[in-house]
């Protein structure tokens, strides 16, 4: 026969009312209730394991962080240098945007790697000794390191080129494992340069505003930390677009840039 523990509600449950009672009837069988303000229950050994184990894996990581008291950590990575950075700005105003705040609910960890790529897992190994709960990563092979090195801590792509041809994730609706983010690719992206070529054959540029995506990489910190699964938050891609000529170089190489082309343009290199 299976040994039985008698445990108070409120240890296991925290602000146990009635109808929270009610819901645990299925796992809790009750000897009495309302002695002397509390609530008093017997279980079974096997029961009490799978309540708390239950309980704990509902639980979001922001909230076991907090219940700990402990602040969220955010690891960061990718190329360029701590002095010039626009993209940790921009990621850092869209926290801040959805309220965190360094100092007072999270933490960061940021790392560069400048163009030596070789330095990419010690910065990542450098960001696990920090013990960080998600790591923010751009370039797609700081995106390989991260994963070679945990299979269990949240990978967010700031602005991958592209994550499904490269192999980083399963598929942009379910990217499956531990990693999620944005990518650069998108069909609308495809169309639009197609169109450009057929106008000139120019130094023209048209992409997805990186800055925008780093602003935007936040909401996937924000909904992890929040309890969300990275296999199950669909990869996005760019929304906001940018159109860069480069006259300079159109006119070194003897190219006329249509009128039309240079109204459409947000910015021109002169």
């Amino acid at each position: 026969m299976e040994a039985k523990t008698e445990v108070e509600a409120t240890s296991i449950l925290p602000s146990l009312n009635g109808k929270t009672a009610r819901s645990w009837r299925g796992i809790v069988p009750f000897t009495h209730l309302a002695r002397e303000g509390r609530m008093t229950v017997t279980i079974g050994r096997r029961e009490l394991l799978a309540a708390l184990c239950s309980a704990a894996a509902a639980w979001p990581l922001a909230a076991r962080a907090q219940q700990a008291g402990k602040t969220p950590r955010v690891g960061y990575i990718r190329a360029g240098t701590p002095h010039n950075d626009p993209f940790r700005e921009e990621f850092v105003r869209g926290m801040r945007d959805l309220g965190y705040v360094e100092g007072r609910n999270v933490a960061y960890e940021f790392r560069h790697y400048g163009d030596d790529v070789e330095s990419i897992p010690s910065l990542i190994g450098d960001l696990l000794r920090a013990k960080v709960d998600i790591i923010v990563v751009g370039g797609t092979a700081a995106i390989r390191a991260a994963q070679s090195a945990t299979q269990s801590i949240p990978i967010v792509m700031g602005a991958a080129a592209d994550p499904l041809e490269s192999g980083v994730i399963g598929g942009l609706a379910r990217p499956g494992g531990n990693t999620t983010g944005l990518s650069l690719m998108s069909a609308e992206l495809a169309v639009k340069r197609l169109e450009i070529l057929k106008q000139v054959m120019t130094k023209a540029s048209y992409s997805a505003s990186i800055k925008d995506m780093w602003y935007r990489s936040a909401s996937f910190v924000d909904k992890i930390l929040k309890g969300a699964k990275p296999a199950d938050l669909p990869v996005q891609q760019g929304t906001k677009f940018e159109f860069v000529i480069n006259l300079k170089t159109a006119n070194a190489l003897g190219l006329d840039v249509p009128p039309t082309l240079l109204t459409r343009a947000d910015e021109v290199i002169e």
